[in-house]
């Protein structure tokens, strides 16, 4: 039996995720993307509302705020001073809509929420595992015969092969 077809964010997105607290040490933080080999973790409040995602980048990032901010250094160190904002779908939002998110270099992730809440995450990598999982039925649509769609008897109906009136109905 072939794979249903991928056809929405649910359908590729990690569901068991792993976040942090705006508070969380941004070390603490970093400890947990590697322990999980992970490139991002959403930030969720108390309520377990989205508010944005502590990546690779804005761990990085961290040098530089050590060196040039004047904030404390408990507050600069907490994960929610560091985090980006991510993009938010709902989970029946059309694969194709979260691909053509990603076509954004910066984006690490796509956040799935549901009645506000966390449900999963989208990251390159769960695309391409969604990809790869239909690959029988992509490479089926890539191998389909199609008409030649610039003859006039497929494309138009006819069966004169005028060039000129093959024009005259392409300009309408």
């Amino acid at each position: 039996m072939a794979p249903t077809p991928l056809s929405t964010a649910e359908d590729v997105m990690t569901r068991q995720v792993v976040t942090v607290a705006p508070s969380t040490p941004v070390f603490e933080a970093i400890e947990l993307l590697l322990e999980h080999s992970i490139s991002a973790a959403p930030v969720v409040d108390d309520t377990g509302s989205v508010l944005g995602v502590l990546t690779e980048n804005d761990c990085l990032k961290l040098i530089a705020a050590a060196t040039y901010d004047d904030q404390g250094r408990e507050e600069m160190l907490q994960a929610g001073r560091h985090m980006s904002t991510v993009p938010v779908v709902a989970p029946d939002v059309e694969i194709y809509q979260v691909v053509d998110m990603f076509r954004d270099a910066e984006l690490w992730c796509v956040v799935v929420v549901d009645e506000e809440q966390l449900v999963g995450v989208i990251s390159r990598r769960d695309l391409i595992r969604g990809l790869k999982a239909m690959e029988s039925e992509f490479l089926a649509m890539l191998h389909r015969e199609r008409r030649d769609p610039l003859t006039p008897s497929s494309f138009f109906g006819a069966t004169r092969h005028d060039a000129s009136e093959v024009a005259s109905r392409l300009n309408r």
